[in-house]
């Protein structure tokens, strides 16, 4: 079973479930550790939710030398990873919770070779599962040195 975030309070008030790595669940379970009472991974001793977490982080981020890094960086930096590593953008998408892909679509320069990826998505169109062609196709593939000759 894959372990998810539930978030009940959304900036579009849509709750919505979030599937986390399962490299970050036993973060996630640390950090509740303590706090299993309580319904939010970040709240105040009384278990009211934290409504500002940029003193904390700004601390963090002094702290490991970082500088001109805002939480919202964290969004894009996860979004562009997700891309760099051959994502679907409907899938970052959905973890970034945006209700129109043009918002997503900002990601979409971000992927190393996507175009070539696109293309060579078809090299094996027309083959056997043997690596052979089927009917008359040409019997090897040609090196094209000009694309305008095509």
């Amino acid at each position: 079973m894959i372990p998810v975030l539930d978030l009940q309070h959304t900036k579009s008030n849509k709750p919505r479930q979030i599937p986390i790595s399962q490299r970050l669940a036993p973060v996630f379970k640390g950090l509740r550790k303590h706090q299993l009472r309580y319904p939010y991974v970040l709240c105040g001793p009384q278990g009211e939710p934290s409504k500002d977490i940029r003193g904390g982080f700004n601390s963090a981020c002094r702290k490991a030398g970082i500088t001109n890094f805002r939480i919202h960086d964290l969004r894009h930096t996860f979004a562009s990873h997700l891309v760099m590593r051959g994502m679907t953008l409907k899938a970052v998408m959905e973890l970034l919770g945006h209700s129109d892909i043009k918002m997503t679509m900002r990601y979409a320069h971000l992927a190393p070779g996507h175009l070539e990826d696109a293309v060579n998505a078809l090299n094996d169109l027309g083959r056997k599962g043997n690596g052979k062609l089927l009917g008359n196709l040409p019997q090897k593939e040609e090196k094209v040195s000009n694309p305008s000759d095509c």
